[in-house]
Order: structure tokens, then sequence, then C-alpha cells
């Protein structure tokens, strides 16, 4: 896989793989790009709804943000939905470096600042049910092992 099958996260290149035909409505009023009848280039919504299902496996979780929807461990966010839809998971450094050359995705560039440990996942994986739902768990466990941050109210 190359970079241009990544996902668009944060000003990197646009994802070329078809996403999975369940995540989107093929109404003929519908306004995402097809190829042989499948959505591509999910919006915002759709990976809404994959972060939400995600999060039900885990009890404890629940998806804040409206504009930005995330999720958080003890203060610390480890996934998120940026703006172009993306799906980024927060994962310890050399998880994240191994992942990110087998996917081949850059870095995470939010608010022209890198994000350190969070990777954008591709819509290819996320179509994959299985391995991103390890992928998740990974990056969850991350999550909780991380020092908690005190909270501001």
């Amino acid at each position: 896989m190359n970079g241009a099958d990544a996902p668009a996260c944060g000003g990197q290149g646009g994802g070329s793989a078809p996403a999975p035909p369940e995540y989107f409505d093929q109404d003929e009023g519908d306004d995402r790009s097809r190829v042989d009848g499948y959505a591509f280039a999910m919006h915002q919504d759709d990976t809404r709804a994959i972060l939400d299902r995600l999060a039900v496996a885990e009890p404890d979780l629940r998806v804040k943000g409206k504009k930005t929807p995330y999720l958080a461990v003890n203060g610390n966010m480890f996934a998120f939905v940026d703006p172009e839809a993306a799906l980024c998971l927060r994962f310890a450094e050399a998880d994240r470096a191994a992942l990110a050359a087998e996917f081949g995705v850059g870095p995470v560039i939010q608010h022209n600042a890198v994000m350190r440990g969070y990777l954008a996942i591709p819509e290819a994986v996320i179509a994959d049910a299985a391995r991103l739902a390890a992928l998740f768990g990974q990056s969850v466990a991350h999550a909780r092992g991380l020092k908690p941050k005190p909270t501001r109210r």
C-alpha cells in the first residue's frame, strides 16, 4: 500500500481504497464519489458512526465533541475524527512507527502541529472489522497506561 491509499488527515493525501458499503447510504442523491457502486471518501458522520461502534466495546467510553468527535481515558485523548473525516488513533511511538510504515501513511497534523503518537487509519483497514477492532483495542490499552491528567472542572 502506498501513501495515496491513506485517508486524508490534517493535509495528508486523499484516500483511494473503497470503504465498506455498509457504512454508506447508497441513495441516488448521495454526493460521494463512487467506484463500482462503492462509496469513496468518507464523510465525518460516517467516521463518527464507526467511532461510536468501536466505543460500544468498552463500557466506560463515550464519544465526546460535536465538531471533532473524540474518545479519552483518564483525561488523555486517544481517538478522534479529524475535519477530513479520517479516523485517527493514538499508539505507543514504536507501534505507531511500525503501523505507519505498514500502511504507508505520514504523521497526523492538526493546526500545523504534528500529533505525536497518532496514526490516520486507512479506509482499507477500516473496512476490515477484525483488524480495526484489534487496532482500537491496542490504542485503548495504550491510553489506559498513560499517566492520568487532572480534571479541569
